[in-house]
């Protein structure tokens, strides 16, 4: 069976998650909103 985290593939991934990041931080200042709405919410 062929391993699963070969070099290639970690390389793909991780350019995958920079990719997913770079998109993502316009949106950065709304994290910290989300997650205290998140956590108030888990409380009812």
């Amino acid at each position: 069976m062929d391993a699963l985290l070969t070099p290639p593939r970690i390389a793909k991934v991780q350019q995958r998650i920079e990719i997913i990041v770079e998109r993502l931080k316009p949106w950065s200042w709304l994290w910290p909103p989300m997650a205290f709405a998140a956590g108030l919410s888990s409380f009812f």
